[in-house]
């Protein structure tokens, strides 16, 4: 009985564990792209109020 207790926790660790494995990785690949969009965001409002100023 002790044994399947054991087991059962250990399967519940190893996927806890494999999970966390694939959210880590899966932020670092996505995280980069996230930075790239707000900087492209940024620099397109800063286009647009710089042509705002523009005299016509």
């Amino acid at each position: 009985m002790d044994l399947f207790i054991l087991f059962g926790v250990w399967i519940a660790g190893t996927l806890i564990a494999v999970i966390s494995i694939f959210m880590i990785i899966g932020n670092r690949v996505t995280e980069p792209r996230k930075d790239l969009e707000r900087k492209v965001h940024r620099l397109e409002n800063e286009v647009r109020v710089l042509k705002s100023r523009e005299p016509k």
